[in-house]
């Protein structure tokens, strides 16, 4: 048994163990764990020690219940998202109310047209051809290179 203390005073007992089980002769080993709203402590019982006594490892994982906010807050985006019911009165500016708008009208909605092609297009030449696009290539030059590669695999 251990006892888990703070300043001299007791917060917990904790009893980690080491089992083995005898049909199929193999150990396990249970976790003590005591849980706190801004920390874990865990107590792992270890091998036997040649001199006697066993190893002994203690853990302290700060705000580790604090992935589950994470969590929750996912959750929460999924009600966060642009829907059809938005009002458009909402938006302060007159560009972001124009880009709601379109989104509110959208009947479909796709991250690009990447999802549609085959790979090699649509992560290959399709998305390189954006980046050059982006970093200065003309319109037609890149239209006309993914229209080069996708008949090549025709």
């Amino acid at each position: 048994d251990f006892t888990l203390a703070k300043d001299g005073s007791e917060i917990d007992s904790m009893h980690p163990e080491k089992r083995v089980y005898p049909v199929a002769g193999m150990p396990t080993t249970e976790a003590a764990l005591d849980n706190g709203f801004l920390r874990d402590v865990y107590v792992v019982i270890g091998d036997p020690q040649s001199g006697g006594g066993w190893a002994v490892r203690t853990y302290y994982k700060p705000l580790a219940n604090w992935i589950w906010g994470g969590a929750i807050l996912m959750a929460l985006g999924g009600f966060l998202t642009a829907h059809a019911g938005v009002n458009p009165d909402t938006y302060i500016e007159d560009a972001q109310r124009a880009q709601g708008q379109i989104l509110a009208d959208a009947t479909t909605f796709r991250f690009d047209a990447s999802d549609l092609m085959p790979s090699e297009i649509g992560a290959g030449a399709f998305w390189s051809g954006m980046v050059d696009y982006v970093t200065g290539a003309s319109a037609e030059e890149v239209a006309s290179d993914i229209q080069a590669r996708w008949d090549s695999i025709q």
